[in-house]
């Protein structure tokens, strides 16, 4: 059925199931038909679980038409606002994390499009904001920030066109118009064609700002790479200076039992030919690939190709071959639901390397939001004797957010509990000669030294060799905890939701087990 609809506010605020799965709802222009968006609402009378506030201010005075099963009770029960109303409710504010990224409402999930350009960074993700779970009918959310800490929600940047859905993809800052479009940031993104209006394969788009990100068009000429295998997907674009050419690097899906990866090339990032295939042998999807300089010999530079679950390769890349010099190794010291995904290094950052996960593990529904990122990580390659590892730690930023501090030897162990707060940095070096643990906010950490093994909430990781010293740094917030060990070559994060009252640290076991112990409470980032 249809209706023609008059845009007369910004917002509509759709009273919606938690779990949203409901038909779709295309808006088409009334004069042509074109598609212009769709998505999925189950629209509920009385209280809703969720209130999603859907962007329509850009078709301002403009009459569209709306297509669904019932048009005259979608608008019954959509309410037209110009502001977003804010998700203060006790719930939100309690379980919220207090320094990582965590949307207003909704569900996300996939960080995608990271880059740096006009002087702020600016963070896209897989953003459902009608719903507290994923499906298929994903937009792109968009935040941006000059700080990479405090971040401003801005309304999405990506909605399902005729093409499908958007599902994973990147950006590039395309400062020498190469493209032709006078843009400054373009996005690369894969339709997923299966739930558009009228189905289709998966295909890659493209979208472009000109006004440094406070707006996207989709590209006339979609898609920007037609189907070439299966559920082809998730986009990494990036310009190749020696040869002055772009190459995109797309999974392909399994082939013949195998992961498989192919390099694309471009001159003007619409129109691309094939390259080499790359398979590998664990995980899928959400490939990143990037050049980083080596720390302990900076005149040294090397490519890593990384997918979803945190496996990389390192190696020489001459813009259409990679080499691999190092086998298959993981960033993760832990892999399994409730930990990080989908990583993605920002673009345009010079000699810098930061990386974001998305930590995957459900928020309560009470609170309307769901799903948060992980801290900014610093990434850096070193040379060692057993060859190129890559290390994270968290990025240098956020010691501007540490406001009391707790130091051991200097107190004793017993007044650690007397730093109250919802957020902690902490550094500890464990001696190596008992097992000791730490009570963080309601779970216990344990460092056993007989193994050289962290154990948490259930996970457990080798950090040291047996017997021997250990030093960690654990963050601890709403919703997560994450603990960099083994100089940096092993990250582990492990969503963990802990009550409110439960606002304390402690250590137990005897204080030989623990040689120093620093511990900064974190300021909040607020959410906007």
């Amino acid at each position: 059925m249809k209706a023609l609809i008059k845009i007369d506010c910004n917002y509509w605020l759709l009273p919606l199931h938690s779990r949203n799965s409901g038909t779709l709802h295309v808006l088409r222009d009334a004069a042509t038909g074109a598609v212009l968006r769709h998505f999925q609402a189950d629209l509920v009378e009385g209280v809703p679980q969720l209130h999603a506030c859907y962007p329509v201010g850009d078709f301002r005075g403009r009459t569209l038409e709306l297509e669904c099963d019932d048009p005259a009770r979608f608008l019954r029960l959509a309410r037209p606002v110009d502001t977003p109303p804010p998700n203060d409710s006790a719930a939100a504010q309690a379980w919220r994390p207090r320094v990582h990224f965590s949307v207003r409402r909704g569900w996300m999930n996939d960080p995608n499009g990271l880059c740096f350009e006009h002087g702020r960074y600016h963070l896209f993700y897989q953003y459902n904001q009608m719903s507290l779970t994923w499906h298929n009918s994903m937009c792109w959310g968009h935040a941006v920030s000059a700080d990479l800490l405090h971040w401003h929600e801005l309304d999405p940047a990506l909605y399902p066109d005729e093409n499908g859905s958007c599902f994973s993809g990147t950006a590039v800052v395309d400062t020498e118009n190469h493209a032709g479009l006078n843009a400054d940031i373009l996005l690369f993104y894969t339709a997923c064609g299966r739930v558009a209006p009228e189905p289709r394969p998966f295909t890659q788009c493209l979208a472009y700002s000109r006004d440094h990100g406070e707006s996207f068009v989709h590209f006339a000429g979609n898609p920007a790479m037609g189907h070439v295998y299966g559920e082809n997907r998730d986009p990494k674009v990036f310009f190749h200076a020696p040869t002055a050419h772009w190459v995109m690097l797309l999974y392909l899906g399994r082939i013949d039992g195998a992961h498989t990866y192919q390099f694309f090339h471009s001159d003007n990032l619409t129109d691309w030919r094939e390259g080499e295939k790359i398979v590998t042998r664990e995980a899928s999807e959400c490939p990143d690939f990037f050049e980083i300089v080596c720390v302990n010999a900076p005149e040294e530079r090397y490519w890593v190709m990384m997918t979803a679950w945190g496996y990389y390769r390192i190696g020489h890349f001459d813009g259409y071959h990679f080499e691999s010099l190092t086998p298959e190794r993981s960033m993760l010291a832990w892999r399994h639901y409730g930990t990080a995904y989908a990583a993605q290094t920002f673009a345009n950052t010079g000699e810098r390397t930061v990386m974001l996960f998305w930590l995957n593990g459900d928020y309560p529904v009470q609170t309307g939001f769901n799903q948060s990122l992980g801290i900014p990580l610093d990434v850096g390659l070193k040379n060692s004797v057993d060859g190129l590892w890559l290390t994270t730690e968290p990025l240098r930023e956020l010691a501007s957010l540490r406001d009391g501090v707790f130091r051991y030897p200097e107190q004793t162990l017993d007044g650690l509990c007397r730093l109250r707060g919802q957020a902690f940095d902490l550094e500890v070096e464990f001696s190596g000669r008992c097992l000791c643990s730490l009570w963080l906010r309601g779970l216990e950490c344990v460092f056993d030294p007989g193994r050289g093994e962290v154990r948490f909430d259930g996970a457990a990781f080798p950090a040291a060799e047996a017997g021997r010293p250990c030093r960690l740094r654990l963050l601890i917030d709403q919703g997560s905890v994450e603990i960099f060990a083994d100089a940096g070559r092993q990250y582990f994060a492990k969503r963990a939701l802990f009550p409110p009252e439960f606002d304390y640290l402690a250590s137990f076991g005897a204080a030989e087990g623990v040689t120093s112990m620093t511990v900064w409470r974190l300021k909040g980032i607020g959410s906007e």
